[in-house]
């Protein structure tokens, strides 16, 4: 995203121009960013049997998910369904990875009738698993019983909503897990684990490593070792490229020493979402409605936090700004959605309100969302009868459509009435 000659930018293509084709709201995902992130990953961890997987819960658009395959990306899915999209976008069930939490015996075949690699997330499933499919080999989602949110400092108290992951087979259980392998004769051929930490440094990803690898130290059979994607998105900033580096580097080290020590060579596998399609997301919105309260001004969009679930509150990577004439008086706005809801405010900071400064806005302008490219559309829902966006692919000066918006049709589609 960049501006010239007054207007915004998003690839080689005018911002204003791609609402004037497709309307407002507008979603708009930047190719040349998405590739950007996905070499920059792929060239920094230098290691031979490396295999990355897009998650792709952190969007599912299938444009998406065909632009990382043709780039030699392999996909992680987490459902059946995120499988068949997975299948539809062209990837080939030895490039998919499922991994998801309380699933189903019927997920596991779901997965093994397509001859998709599947990790088992707890000792019930793992035992259904091995009652049906006995003799076979196994994959199993780890949980390394660390905090889910790191302290941000050593000397404060632990936050509030620090928990232990719900997800995986608890670590410290490994005798348990070894007598049900012998039961039904399993052989446990890949480990994988998959938290982040709230930071999003992705210091984590190291911690987890650790007991992961004392495991296949363990069972000599194993030869996938899957890191999930805790990289975290603060690796956005061009400032936190060292932690990449040292990153790339540690866990490069750790696996050379394995080696060393083991006379094996495992294949690391990476889950980067997050981090690969955040800062290449936009949503464009326009104003509907200036207000003013007690000496402070609203701008009301006709978007909300439906459309930007996970990125209202308090998102310091979030940046807002108007698509041109940035020349005006800079005035304080609180910028509110379109909800029926009073607590629909589109950027905070500490749980209130917080106020962005932008160029004097008027009815009809238009404002961009950036860092919006993961875990926006792919949670957003129709509340208050609010239609989705359409979302567009920017690739060089093209800009193409790659879903359409969402009609009011849609909304009773599969409602018996």
């Amino acid at each position: 995203m960049e501006i010239i000659n007054g207007q915004l930018l998003i690839g080689s293509v005018v911002a204003d121009n791609l609402l004037e084709k497709y309307g407002s709201p507008l979603f708009v995902y930047e190719a040349s960013a998405i590739r950007e992130k996905y070499f920059k990953l792929r060239e920094s961890i230098r290691y031979p049997k490396m295999q990355l997987y897009y998650s792709c819960k952190a969007n599912s658009n299938l444009a998406i998910l065909k632009l990382l395959r043709k780039e030699g990306a392999f996909v992680q899915v987490s459902s059946p369904g995120e499988l068949y999209l997975a299948h539809k976008a062209g990837f080939s069930s030895f490039n998919i990875y499922h991994s998801g939490t309380n699933c189903s015996l019927s997920d596991v075949a779901f997965c093994v009738d397509r001859n998709v690699h599947f990790g088992i997330d707890s000792f019930s499933l793992l035992r259904q698993y091995g009652e049906r499919y006995r003799g076979t080999s196994v994959t199993l989602r780890l949980n390394p019983l660390l905090p889910l949110y790191r302290k941000k400092n050593e000397e404060e108290d632990p936050p509030a909503n620090s928990l232990p992951s719900k997800s995986g087979i608890p670590i410290d259980r490994l005798q348990e897990v070894r007598k049900v392998l012998t039961e039904f004769r399993l052989s446990l051929t890949g480990l994988h684990t998959h938290l982040c930490a709230e930071d999003g440094s992705g210091s984590c990803v190291l911690d987890f490593m650790n007991p992961m690898l004392q495991w296949a130290e363990e069972f000599q059979e194993v030869e996938f070792f899957n890191i999930g994607g805790g990289f975290g998105s603060r690796l956005d900033a061009e400032e936190d490229g060292e932690i990449l580096e040292h990153l790339s580097q540690t866990i490069v080290r750790k696996l050379h020493q394995f080696s060393a020590r083991t006379g094996r060579s495992l294949t690391l596998a990476l889950e980067p979402g997050r981090y690969l399609l955040e800062s290449a997301g936009y949503l464009l919105s326009t104003v509907q409605s200036i207000n003013s309260n007690e000496e402070r001004l609203f701008a009301g969009l006709n978007t909300g936090g439906n459309h930007l679930s996970n990125h209202m509150y308090s998102r310091s990577d979030c940046i807002i700004s108007r698509t041109s004439d940035f020349d005006k008086e800079l005035i304080p706005y609180i910028i509110t959605g379109n909800l029926n809801e009073e607590d629909d405010i589109l950027y905070r900071n500490d749980g209130g309100y917080s106020t962005v400064e932008l160029p004097e806005l008027s009815i009809g302008d238009n404002i961009a969302f950036s860092g919006v490219g993961a875990y926006a559309f792919s949670m957003a829902t129709p509340y208050c009868g609010r239609l989705l966006p359409a979302e567009v692919l920017v690739d060089g000066e093209k800009g193409s459509l790659i879903r359409k918006r969402q009609t009011f049709e849609d909304l009773v589609h599969n409602q018996i009435y």
